[in-house]
């Protein structure tokens, strides 16, 4: 599909965002089976990329699962969102969300931004950590875990 997206924004007119100072366009962010499509509120590139979207499952034989698919939108008036979701059958998302676990539309400058992410990937090393370590580590490095913890409950 990305590489449809790819050729196809050559020959058809397709607006994604223009991002940091080498001004790259972005129009899609793909992981696994997750996709992230960016188009601008010109009409036309919303419309080419439902075209394309219906065309990747004619060739490939999949089908979308719209049940899954959230419409969100910036500095768009909310009848058109209304009739943007109504017209593909979609719901309207809210940009307090995440997004391959890490929040979306959270303020980065934030502490509590950080400490959602610092904590999520503490879990993650813990049993790493823990895998790495003798039996006498293991309960050495518990006994610290939880130290921590109470010291952060105060």
């Amino acid at each position: 599909m990305g590489r449809m997206i790819n050729m196809t924004k050559q020959h058809v007119h397709i607006s994604g965002f223009k991002i940091g100072s080498n001004k790259i366009d972005v129009l899609h962010l793909q992981f696994v089976d997750d996709s992230l499509i960016l188009v601008q509120n010109d009409g036309q590139s919303f419309s080419n990329i439902l075209t394309i979207l219906d065309g990747f499952c004619l060739i490939s034989g999949l089908k979308l699962n719209k049940r899954k698919w959230n419409i969100l939108c910036i500095n768009v008036e909310e009848e058109l969102v209304f009739d943007f979701a109504e017209n593909l059958g979609v719901s309207i998302g809210s940009w307090l969300m995440s997004c391959l676990g890490l929040p979306l539309g959270v303020d980065p400058k934030l502490k509590a931004f950080w400490e959602q992410v610092v904590n999520k990937i503490e879990k993650r090393l813990e049993g790493w950590k823990r895998a790495q370590l003798s039996k006498r580590g293991c309960y050495t490095y518990s006994f610290y875990v939880k130290f921590q913890d109470y010291a952060r409950r105060g």
